[in-house]
């Protein structure tokens, strides 16, 4: 759906060589779509096909999977991977893992990296073993709808999630405008985080059987203890839900529901490792299902419970302008 935005049309003077009106005495007449004092926002949908964000034409790009079309074989240590996508030109790393003497899994190690496609192969150095190319996958293009985005959900030891470059820190919020899944969907709907042994999460919102979980990474490295069901305002499946979270700079973590409760979770968000990064739907081919997304705004700054609930006002007008009506 187009949106018609009205605008003012300038009076020429009588000798039709200037305007009647001073434009540098004339002052906005609509508010700015975009959140002015966000580091970044996205409206997704067919009229931004490119998935740049509004304020600085910050991309968000596709998470690669792990499957390996062959895995060499007769390794005796870990060989060395690394990988040239389609459009780069810098090796991004991976790391990998060995079964009976195959490279059984490989991931990347710059989540920061933009991988604009999963065109290219995995080169493999030493291990004692022969060596093969590998070649990586990832889940199908999302489908940009009329004012939203689909990530569908992903084939078999895929990933179908989309990052932006932005770290996820401490003295920060994030909103994210989705449909309501089914519980029994498996996703993550927000947060990011690089898969792999040596490198934990930061924080998630997952959608699993049980409901929506919020998780923030603690001091100990892991989520132990920490999960807490986040529900949102009641609805039906299919709704429109607006989602913020915020850490402040202590890290601890507030989750906001547009129109429905919020909640605070004390602790220290663990940030220690900068590399990570904002994205939505699954980052790990344990969240395999897909997602609706219809806008993502990250703020450089902890929000109050009162400043999200003018966020989720304006994003409710501004939505409704693209055919999408917040619940």
């Amino acid at each position: 759906m187009s949106t018609l935005w009205p605008c003012l049309v300038l009076p020429f003077d009588v000798s039709g060589t200037g305007y009647a009106v001073d434009p540098a005495t004339l002052v906005p007449m609509f508010q700015g779509i975009a959140e002015a004092d966000a580091q970044a926002h996205w409206l997704f949908g067919n009229d931004n096909p490119t998935l740049a964000d509004m304020l600085a034409g910050t991309m968000m790009t596709p998470r690669l999977g792990t499957l390996l079309q062959t895995g060499g074989s007769g390794y005796t240590t870990v060989p060395a991977l690394a990988r040239i996508g389609s459009g780069q030109t810098i090796p991004q790393t991976l790391s990998c893992a060995l079964t009976g003497g195959a490279v059984s899994s490989f991931t990347e190690t710059d989540p920061g990296s933009e991988d604009a496609t999963a065109a290219g192969s995995v080169t493999v150095t030493g291990g004692g073993g022969a060596g093969a190319a590998f070649a990586a996958t990832k889940a199908p293009d999302p489908t940009q709808q009329s004012g939203f985005l689909s990530l569908a959900n992903a084939p078999a030891s895929t990933v179908n999630g989309w990052q932006t470059p932005i770290e996820i820190k401490r003295d920060q919020t994030v909103c994210l405008v989705m449909k309501r899944k089914a519980l029994a969907a498996t996703t993550m709907c927000l947060g990011y985080w690089p898969p792999g042994s040596s490198r934990q999460p930061c924080w998630q919102v997952q959608i699993v059987a049980a409901g929506y979980t919020a998780y923030s990474r603690g001091g100990a490295g892991n989520f132990a203890g920490d999960g807490q069901i986040i529900a949102p305002p009641a609805g039906s499946v299919g709704d429109w839900l607006f989602l913020a979270v915020t850490h402040d700079a202590a890290g601890a973590r507030r989750i906001d529901w547009g129109g429905g409760a919020s909640y605070n979770q004390a602790g220290a968000l663990d940030v220690s490792d900068l590399r990570h990064r904002i994205g939505i739907g699954g980052s790990v081919v344990s969240y395999s299902g897909g997602l609706d997304a219809a806008e993502l705004i990250a703020f450089p700054a902890a929000k109050t419970a009162g400043q999200i609930a003018a966020i989720y006002a304006r994003s409710k007008e501004r939505l409704l302008a693209r055919g999408i009506t917040l619940l």
